[in-house]
This record gives structure tokens, sequence and C-alpha cells, in this order.
């Protein structure tokens, strides 16, 4: 792809930042229609109009980046509101820790829902509840632990138990997964 140019680009600085319109990139592979640059130009915010970004909104800091609403309204309302009309939301912290903090957290999936830590994957809290509506499938490739400071409660309609404390067995009790 050839240089872009634009001789009609128009701006406005001061020794503390300038404000673009019509602004070449770095690359110079895009135009952006509206692009303010800080003192350190790693600090910006850029409306790419064409070329490899073209409709991105792209905001950097170097620093740390804060958003604050909701003083005036309701504690019932929306303050935050994120929405992709199309394609994916990923929130990334490629050296740190994602952290949601509320009163409570709600998370729903329309389809389905992964969970999944290279690690550990702790739950804990006064009560935990997990009901599956047709099935429930807990296993482990090692040790499955089941334990109580009081009370183990099984309750079903039909309970099928089998211990094999050999290896090579034929586990007869195989209704599927």
């Amino acid at each position: 792809m050839s240089e872009k140019k634009n001789y009609w680009t128009q701006a406005i600085g001061t020794q503390d930042a300038v404000v673009q319109f019509g602004g070449i990139g770095l690359k110079k592979d895009v135009t952006s229609s509206y692009k303010i640059v800080a003192l350190d130009g790693r600090h910006y915010y850029s409306m790419d109009q064409d070329g490899p970004r073209q409709g991105y909104t792209t905001l950097v800091s170097p620093g740390v980046t804060q958003i604050q609403s909701g003083e005036d309204i309701d504690k019932d309302k929306i303050s935050i509101f994120v929405n992709a009309l199309t394609g994916h939301i990923d929130i990334l912290a490629e050296n740190g820790d994602i952290n949601m903090v509320g009163n409570n957290i709600n998370i729903k999936a329309n389809e389905n829902m992964t969970i999944e830590a290279t690690n550990n994957l702790d739950i804990e809290g006064k009560n935990v509840n997990i009901r599956g509506k047709c099935k429930t499938h807990i296993s482990a490739s090692t040790l499955l632990k089941l334990e109580s400071q009081s009370v183990v409660n099984f309750q079903a309609k039909f309970i099928v138990g089998l211990s094999i404390a050999t290896e090579n067995t034929t586990n007869y009790l195989n209704y599927g997964d």
C-alpha cells in the first residue's frame, strides 16, 4: 500500500498537545478524521477513517485510563453500557489481573459458557449451588474429593455406586457421559 497523503490536514497545537483534522498515522497507512496527541506522543485519541483501521476509534494511555460515570442517576439505572453490535468483546490484562467488584455480579450466556484456568479454579461462598436442568457431570482425571465437616446428603430416586479398587476392570455402570 502506498503512503497516505492529505493536503488538507488542519492542525491546532501548542507545546502541550495537537488536535488534527485529517491527519496521517505514524505508519502513513491511515487517515484520521480527528486525532488528539498529547505532549507524550504515546498518549493519543484517534478516529480513523480509512486504511487497515477504517472505522476504528483508538484511545492510548501510557499511564492509567479512568472512566467514571453515574453520579447523577438513580442507583437502579445503568451507568456504563458497552455493546458490540457484531463481533466479540475482549478484555485482556497482559501482565496483571482482572478484578470485578460489585454488590452482585451476574453473568449470563445466551448459549454456552466456558470457564478455564491453567492452574486452580476456586469457587467459594457462604452457600454454593450448582444446578443442571438436564444433567450435571463432575469428573476428575486423578482424584475427586467430596468432603464435609458435617453431613453429606445424597438424594435420588435411584442411586448406583461401584467401587473399583483394582485396575483393568470393566465399568458395568457406564450410562454415557
